[in-house]
């Protein structure tokens, strides 16, 4: 489906049951299921910062997990409907695992300024080597108070 590019999944990926489980619990994971992903749509609050996205466990061409040693992890979001195409933001993965590819994303002050539909897309850089995960959606949702204006 992407050639020899690397995959995205939850650590339990296996456990294809899991799919079926409130996606409100589920939010933020991605699961791997009959050689291509399936990424559940992470839901967001406009303005909050401070807590993680993922984990997500990085996979390779081969369905293994990715070996991040010596990689530097980022992660950009653009709105999915800025003709422009121009980045909201580009923020620092950490990496929880080296040898398993475990990862996630802690949301910093100001990623989210703005309710709507952005798309995700995971880039590692090994040296001269770079490499990206298929995109997945974020949907910020509305702040509370909101004017119906």
């Amino acid at each position: 489906m992407y050639g020899s590019a690397p995959y995205a999944a939850a650590p339990y990926a296996a456990k294809r049951e899991s799919v079926l489980v409130d996606l409100v619990r589920i939010g933020a994971r991605t699961f791997s299921l009959l050689g291509g992903i399936v990424v559940q749509p992470i839901k967001v609050n406009q303005n909050d910062y401070g807590y993680e996205l993922g984990p997500w466990t990085l996979l390779d061409g081969s369905g293994n997990s990715q070996d991040l040693t010596g990689a530097n992890l980022i992660l950009n979001v653009q709105d999915s409907q800025d003709p422009s195409g121009s980045l909201l933001f580009s923020g620092e993965v950490s990496v929880d695992d080296t040898t398993d590819g475990l990862v996630h994303y802690t949301v910093a002050s100001g990623n989210f300024p703005n309710t709507g539909v952005f798309l995700g897309q995971m880039v590692a850089s090994f040296g001269s080597e770079q490499v990206s995960w298929p995109p997945f959606q974020i949907t910020v949702l509305p702040a509370l108070p909101k004017s119906n204006n």
